[in-house]
């Protein structure tokens, strides 16, 4: 649950010492970048949420599904994610999710695949979020590609840098028939110990994606001495993020992505 959604940043006194243009890109900030006004309705769920998951996710209390009331015609999160992520797509737009939980984006997955119907996911996580319903929760943060895979038309779902998950979510990719392929961090380490460049390794990675990609990234998949507060910090075995970057930008001059 998300206590605070992300403002727009303001202008500030030391503003004038951040350095706005980018070597590779230029200036992007001027084609427009816009978000959202805060919802009123979604501060106002978070609240009420709060109270009916704390039994829920009490360790001494049973765990009860949320199966029966994710059935509604349309959720509170659908309303507030895919309809306008369905409007702004249809606009010709950019689109994105910033903030919250990792269960946010999957209206905007749902309407890009709605768009998209080859749609391939480029996951970078040290979670395979694969779990049913976790913790009693249908749509729990560590469910997400799982109900990525079950309600959404996305073709292929491609992970890196997995490295903490359980035995339900291995065998959910080893029975997905290809439609799930993760690059574990132990794989990397392994690959680039024997010598593997990583561009050869980005190449793999981009290769079992189809032609229309969409792109999540958990902050989880960096090294915690990175992103020291977050909520669950998971060592790692490869350190590759600013390399796969690299290989994903000269894969995409080339024609690649």
């Amino acid at each position: 649950m998300v206590g605070a959604p992300p403002r727009a940043r303001r202008h500030s006194r030391g503003d004038h010492q951040v350095d706005l243009y980018d070597g590779e890109t230029g200036r992007p900030y001027e084609a427009g970048i816009a978000m959202l006004p805060e919802s009123a309705d979604v501060r106002r769920w978070n609240l009420e949420a709060r109270a009916l998951a704390t039994p829920v996710a009490t360790p001494t209390v049973s765990r009860v599904s949320t199966t029966s009331r994710g059935q509604q015609e349309e959720r509170p999160h659908e309303r507030v994610v895919l309809r306008p992520a369905r409007e702004w797509l249809g606009g010709n737009h950019t689109v994105g999710v910033v903030g919250g939980d990792h269960s946010v984006p999957l209206g905007l997955i749902r309407a890009t695949a709605e768009r998209h119907p080859e749609l391939g996911i480029l996951h970078i996580d040290a979670h395979a979020d694969l779990r049913d319903a976790y913790e009693g929760f249908t749509y729990s943060h560590a469910s997400i590609m799982h109900n990525v895979m079950r309600e959404t038309a996305v073709k292929k779902l491609v992970q890196v840098g997995v490295r903490d998950y359980c035995e339900a979510e291995y065998e959910a990719i080893q029975a997905s028939s290809g439609r799930i392929v993760t690059f574990f961090d132990q794989d990397l380490a392994a690959v680039q110990l024997a010598g593997t460049s990583f561009a050869e390794t980005a190449r793999r990675i981009v290769g079992e994606l189809p032609a229309r990609r969409l792109r999540v990234v958990r902050h989880r998949r960096s090294r915690p001495d990175a992103v020291p507060n977050t909520g669950t910090p998971v060592p790692a075995a490869c350190r590759f993020i600013r390399p796969f970057g690299s290989s994903a930008r000269s894969l995409a001059r080339a024609g690649a992505w």
